[in-house]
């Protein structure tokens, strides 16, 4: 039986403008499964992002848990947050957040870094990981001399190279045109399953969601069921 790597349990949030209350999530369940891509989709303004921000612990929810092999990551402090996404999660966004003042490998090579990696190490498994998104040559270009396509297949190196548990994908292809967004679908893909990483992936695209393990669909604010 396939076992689950993460389970949000009645996660709520609603943020307050003034007088006006906005309930974003309400009593959210969810089960992310090891070694599955799971796709999240739903209209812009649905709660979707909001949900992604949470399972990463880059917010906080009002109450409900997020457990991560039954570690209750809504206990940790900021600190033993901050550790845990560098030790065990991968992100990858629309909008790339590359560092443009750095090369690609230095993009690379910066998760690695900061979990104390020895520079030699980080620079060699930097660039196994840039050969296998098809970019070795590609290594010492800054990352504003590349295209929208070869930047994301960066976040893509940046986001697995220190083998984490699970990816978070928020919209990977949707800065891109449809060939683009199919190349480097398949491509991430590709990559996870080969790897064996588990996958949470908000998108707005049915045809991306369809070839994923199990869908989530979320409208006003709750999983509105697990069918396109």
């Amino acid at each position: 039986m396939t076992k689950i790597i993460l389970k949000a349990k009645n996660i709520v949030k609603t943020y307050t403008e003034g007088k006006v209350k906005t309930d974003v999530l309400k009593n959210v369940n969810l089960d992310i499964y090891e070694g599955e891509l799971t796709a999240i989709i739903g209209k812009s303004g649905s709660g979707k992002s909001t949900l992604m921000h949470i399972l990463g612990t880059l917010d906080t929810a009002d109450s409900g848990q997020i457990l991560f092999n039954d570690l209750d990551l809504t206990r940790l402090s900021a600190s033993k947050k901050a550790q845990f996404r560098n030790s065990n999660l991968g992100f990858v966004y629309q909008f790339h957040h590359l560092l443009g003042d750095f090369t690609v490998k230095e993009n690379v090579m910066m998760p690695l870094l900061i979990g104390n990696v020895p520079k030699s190490e980080a620079d060699k498994r930097a660039c196994e990981y840039l050969e296998k998104v098809g970019l070795s040559h590609r290594l010492n270009y800054l990352t504003t001399e590349i295209s929208g396509g070869e930047r994301q297949r960066v976040a893509i190196a940046r986001a697995l190279v220190h083998k984490p548990d699970l990816i978070l994908a928020d919209e990977p292809t949707g800065n891109l045109d449809a060939h683009n967004a199919n190349e480097i679908f398949t491509l991430f893909t590709n990559l996870v399953r080969e790897e064996k990483l588990s996958v949470v992936m908000v998108t707005h695209d049915n045809q991306l969601a369809a070839l994923c393990d199990r869908t989530y669909v979320m409208k006003d604010g709750v999983i509105d069921s697990n069918e396109l």
